[in-house]
């Protein structure tokens, strides 16, 4: 029989590309979309893609919680190669919505610039 340590470091070694996937997918979907502001589902699927994206992270870290790791420790884990890790989900997270934005620029005949104000869409 498999013990729960086991079990949830295998679900989340499988669960986390699968995330990454519906995340791809959302992200790939939305461009499909010509008249965003007809339609909730651009909104929908950035979301989704978000969450994907932000949950991938969070189910790697519940593997490393299970692990018992440090937070000292999860900075140098994989020679930073973790770190580096977020911090590509956070800017990636966030893209997601500045492309939101920017779609939703487009529809409207605008043409989307960066503004200091963009930072507090996130």
């Amino acid at each position: 029989m498999i013990d729960r340590e086991d079990l949830e470091i295998r679900f989340a070694t499988t669960l986390a590309p699968v995330l990454l996937g519906v995340a791809i997918f959302a992200l790939g979907t939305m461009s499909v979309i010509k008249e965003p502001g007809c339609t909730f589902t651009d909104e929908f699927l950035s979301i989704l893609a978000g969450v994907c994206i932000f949950g991938t992270a969070v189910v790697i870290d519940s593997a490393l919680d299970t692990a018992q790791i440090t937070a000292v420790e999860r900075f140098t884990f994989l020679q930073f190669g973790y770190f580096l890790f977020c911090v590509v989900v956070g800017c990636l997270t966030a893209a997601v919505f500045f492309l939101y934005a920017a779609k939703q620029a487009d529809a409207a005949g605008h043409s989307y610039r960066w503004e200091t104000s963009n930072i507090f869409l996130v």
